[in-house]
């Protein structure tokens, strides 16, 4: 699986640049409040920052990363699931460029799309079909600031299988 589809919904078999977010596709259902998050960092180890703190549902909270590079998020899904969008809603701190990969068993992974242009807003990328699967994660390449990535919540949408 490669290639991207961008936020206007048309397939796209390069990069994709970031719009402004649109609704969920029709027939999908919100899969991240009940998603375990993980990251591969969390900004000086406090718990306010922590990775739960993105799919909490509260606009208020943040996962936070350390700051540099190539940091992540990922979401392990209540069910395998196909997923068709991912909503980003970052905090300041956010990513130049960044990219959604997808696993059925959270060790290998596939890049679904890459977005070489962030809008440090929210960005809503629109998949191909994934298949299904079981996590979700969202790969920062660059940082758009000196400080690391944020995100107010990670959203995915999609179905249960």
């Amino acid at each position: 699986m490669t290639g991207t589809v961008d936020r206007a919904g048309i397939t796209a078999s390069g990069r994709a640049t970031a719009r402004t977010a649109a609704p969920a596709p029709d027939g999908t259902q919100h899969l991240s409040h009940s998603a375990t998050a993980t990251a591969s960092s969390v900004e000086g180890g406090l718990p306010r920052l922590a990775a739960r703190m993105a799919n909490d549902g509260d606009p208020g909270t943040r996962w936070a990363s350390s700051h540099s590079d190539n940091q992540w998020l990922q979401l392990e899904l209540a069910a395998p699931s196909t997923v068709e969008s991912v909503e980003l809603d970052w905090e300041q701190a956010c990513a130049k460029s960044f990219a959604i990969d997808v696993s059925v068993d959270g060790t290998t992974w596939t890049r679904a799309a890459t977005v070489d242009q962030g809008t440090c807003g929210t960005d809503l990328v629109r998949l191909p079909d994934t298949g299904p699967v079981r996590f979700v994660r969202m790969q920062g390449l660059t940082r758009a600031t000196p400080y690391g990535y944020s995100l107010h919540e990670l959203r995915v949408f999609g179905n249960p299988v």
